[in-house]
């Protein structure tokens, strides 16, 4: 079609290389031309993808508001209160009118003059749309009001009903009105929006002052029509607000461009798929892959020729929520957060610029311009540059591989990352030196200098300028795991070792993990979960010595999500839980309040104690050039905060495992050294607890281990081992799979415990922590005036705490209580004593510890210890 156009008006930024190009040109840009062929698609409705992001935030403050009503009761109701005094004062000049009627006269000024507005614009569908919308606003309000009172849950029904008793716990007329605004469409897309949003919020807080409806009933319904507008709207799209027909020969002119012609090239805002084998690609390297975008093809009145990319604000939310997903999910890599199209277009522009001045090839970029709610990125016509089909990835070389990585290691020595790499993002250079020195719009002025016919990057949207080496790192993993995926790891691996040092090399490794790879990259043929692994441990093989083992390097925490921050978090939920639903407050204050505290004191400085007796058994089967003493120490009293959600020696002996793989060892021998101390410390305790019974001359020993219930426990586990060994395929994991792995283990295992030296270590560290835990609780008795002898109530306290341990509860809680009292009861303890010093004991040994222990898994989290 044809335009006349109107002179320049939006905002603009040019290449200075392009400014001084136009100086030669015979055409002025401030001539006016009136006649400019345009080809373009019709401006389509756009589905903005934060108006389903503002539904949903609309819908969890609704809860969040339904919640602080039933449980911050006492803060909803302080700011209605606060209301209702102002709206006194406003009683006497309001007392005349009707609040019914005030609320449907907002209501029918509000909607005629928008539809009146859109129908003078011939917008029949719109106002279809908000009618419906209307409708559905005050229908979602009675239904959330019924269902509440069908509930009948009276707490939240009184919350939210307010004092005139109207017949819907929701003023359903506001949640109509404000789901009609919603649907009408953006504020800034008519003038009458404006007014309107803000006449509908000033009458809805009159209703709260006046006590026609409840502040949280009013705040919910507004949230409900907001909901269920954005929900439609999103739905149906709303109009486009963006540069289309004569508005991009505007932008065009507007950068010193006289086109005459524009024609439309395809809208690529369904990109993010892979491509297909025979599907056209929904990328193109015309406008560098720019993301969710239109492309237009634009001719001068001189015969030149440029792309123009347009990129629209009501498609952005989208690219922004992924680069806020990308920021939530890594941590330690600095990332892009572009809050508009404009930030985008902008960056985009100037990593072409930095690629065209650091000599490599690319889109040639021309200029930016900024028109309503679009900006649009000029780049010159692009000949030598053509994106691989799906269809070539079979027919990539060793040599392509070469020139990629060559290519972006120079990206990297100029601090220019990519950060992106996908299968989309190959491309190929295929001109040749005469097709480079023919045109002065060449992609870059060192392109003739070049080998023709060579794989480089495209689409540097995402890219960025100096860059750290963290992000550097990333893109090394990235073309690595691409390649492997597409050329094999063999061939990769030696096309790398042609373009790095083993130096580069062997500092991607502790980076190699999925957490950076692409979703387009996981669509490949070649790719697998195992893949980064894999290439880890080949990378590994090639640039370390025969002797290292892939699984002591250690590995860069880049993602939010790994099993460290999980382990932290579940952790603190379930000690959490314990504490709130198991801890006895007013038990345990009443025994400390009675305790004397110089013997509290003394349980407590011996309870800490035991962790020097804990932490020199875990040292001596350590190997000697990975003890770290300080770590040693802090990871045993790290074991206080893990006993508070496992039971109890499930979580010493699982801390110690995460320790000694982090300090360096094997898995095998972290495994076969934490069961080692495992069985020293129960070796230690079982024939401690016979020295101290043959001291005393007590028998409780026999009286209180169940050896009826233990024989029938054996048998059971014995015929389950028999009837598995029957079934061929649990045979044949047994034999093949686990029996080599177990046997490898118990070598290990028993080469430890055939030690001497290190049994007799381990065994003097078990004996003081036991000792010290008896001490701990012969104070605690102390505390109380009960006199009892050291050594008798150690050898009762190990017994009983050994049963109370055995309870499947975090740290044998609640058992642990019990049988120290009912133990010592038997002795002819008073119970009400025993039971003051069972809580004073686990106080001091338990509940104390328990912030200690967090303390230290967090210091041990920061050195990498665990």
């Amino acid at each position: 079609m044809d335009s006349n156009s109107s002179s320049p008006t939006p905002n603009a930024a040019r290449d200075p290389e392009a400014v001084a190009n136009d100086a030669t040109r015979s055409d002025d840009a401030s001539v006016h031309i009136t006649s400019v062929h345009i080809t373009d698609a019709e401006p389509h409705r756009a589905h903005d993808f934060s108006d389903l992001t503002n539904a949903s935030l609309a819908l969890v403050g609704a809860i969040l508001l339904a919640l602080f009503s039933l449980y911050l009761h006492g803060v909803t109701s302080g700011v209605e209160e606060d209301a209702h005094t102002v709206g006194d004062l406003l009683n006497d000049w309001l007392f005349a009118l009707p609040l019914s009627f005030l609320q449907q006269a907002t209501m029918v000024v509000i909607t005629i003059s928008v539809v009146v507005q859109m129908l003078t614009h011939r917008e029949w569908w719109q106002t279809v749309i908000s009618m419906l919308g209307f409708l559905a606003g005050i229908a979602a309000a009675i239904a959330v009001s019924q269902l509440i009172t069908v509930i009948g849950y009276q707490p939240l029904i009184d919350s939210l009903r307010s004092a005139s008793h109207v017949q819907y716990l929701f003023p359903e007329l506001s949640a109509g009105l404000t789901a009609f605004l919603t649907c009408a469409g953006p504020r800034r897309s008519r003038s009458t929006l404006g007014w309107s949003w803000n006449t509908m919020f000033t009458v809805s807080a009159l209703l709260v002052m006046l006590s026609a409806n409840s502040f949280v009933s009013m705040a919910i319904a507004l949230l409900l029509g907001r909901m269920v507008g954005l929900i439609i709207r999103y739905a149906v799209g709303s109009p486009s607000f963006g540069v289309w027909g004569e508005d991009l020969v505007d932008a065009a002119r507007s950068v010193g461009l006289e086109p005459e012609s524009i024609q439309y090239m395809g809208d690529t805002s369904t990109r993010g798929t892979l491509q297909v084998p025979g599907a056209p690609s929904a990328y193109s390297a015309d406008d560098d892959l720019t993301y969710n975008s239109r492309r237009y093809l634009v001719i001068t009145r001189s015969g030149e020729r440029y792309t123009a990319s347009v990129a629209d604000t009501q498609r952005h939310s989208q690219s922004y929520l992924r680069q806020l997903w990308q920021w939530l999910k890594l941590t330690g890599l600095s990332l892009r957060h572009d809050r508009s199209v404009v930030d985008m277009t902008h960056h985009h522009f100037l990593m072409l610029l930095a690629l065209r001045d650091a000599g490599l090839s690319a889109v040639g970029p021309y200029a930016v311009a900024d028109s309503h709610e679009s900006s649009v990125l000029f780049l010159h016509e692009n000949a030598n540059i053509q994106q691989v089909s799906f269809d070539e990835f079979t027919q990539l070389s060793e040599a392509d591989a070469v020139s990629v990585l060559s290519y972006l290691d120079a990206a990297h020595q100029r601090g220019i990352t990519h950060r992106h790499i996908s299968p989309n993002a190959l491309a190929r250079e295929v001109s040749d030196s005469s097709e480079a020195s023919d045109s002065s719009t060449a992609t870059t002025s060192s392109t003739s200098a070049r080998e023709t016919n060579h794989l480089i990057l495209c689409g540097w949207e995402n890219g960025d300028l100096a860059s750290s080496a963290t992000n550097i790192a990333a893109d090394r993993v990235q073309i690595l795991i691409l390649l492997s995926a597409l050329l094999g790891i063999d061939t990769t691996l030696s096309a790398a070792q042609k373009v790095w040092d083993k130096a580069t090399l062997s500092s991607v490794a502790p980076y190699i993990q999925n957490v950076l790879i692409p979703s387009s990259v996981r669509e490949l043929a070649g790719w697998s979960r195992t893949l980064s692994k894999e290439v880890r441990t080949r990378l590994i093989a090639v640039t370390t010595s025969e002797d290292t083992e892939p699984d002591t390097v250690e590995l860069v925490a880049l993602s939010r999500f790994n099993v460290r921050n999980f382990i932290t978090a579940f952790l603190i939920v379930v000690a959490l839980s314990v504490i709130l639903t198991q801890l006895n407050v007013r038990a345990v204050v009443e025994s400390v309040q009675n305790a004397n505290p110089v013997f509290a004191l003394v349980s407590l400085l011996a309870g800490c104690a035991s962790w020097f007796g804990t932490s020199l058994t875990l040292a001596t089967y350590m190997d000697r050039e990975k003890r770290d003493y300080l770590g040693i120490f802090m990871s045993q009293v790290a074991q206080s905060f893990a006993a508070v959600s496992m039971p109890a020696g499930v979580g010493p002996a699982f801390v110690n495992l995460r320790f000694l793989r982090k300090t360096g060892h094997k898995n095998t021998a972290a495994t076969a050294a934490m069961s080692a101390v495992v069985a020293v410390q129960f070796a230690t305790t079982f024939l401690l607890m016979v020295a101290l019974g043959l001291f005393t001359g007590n028998n409780g020993l026999t009286g209180l281990v169940p050896t009826g219930t233990l024989a029938v426990l054996l048998g059971v586990v014995a015929l389950g081992i028999a009837l598995s060994m029957l079934v061929p395929p649990v045979r044949q994991f047994i034999l093949v799979k686990l029996l080599p792995r177990v046997k490898n283990f118990a070598r290990q295992f028993i080469l430890l415990l055939t030690q001497p030296g290190k049994v007799a270590l381990g065994a003097l560290g078990s004996v003081f922590q036991n000792l010290m835990l008896g001490l701990s609780f012969w104070a605690a008795l102390q505390a109380f005036n009960m006199p009892a002898s050291f050594i008798e109530t150690t050898f009762i306290f190990l017994v009983a705490n050994t049963i109370g341990s055995a309870a499947p509860t975090p740290g044998g809680l609640g058992g642990v209580e019990t049988s120290l009292t009912v133990a010592f009861t038997g002795v002819g303890i008073p119970s009400a004593v025993a039971l003051s010093a069972a809580l004073l004991f686990r106080v001091m040994t338990y509940w104390i510890r328990i912030p200690l222990g967090a303390m230290a898994m967090s210091w041990l989290g920061k050195k990498n210890l665990i």
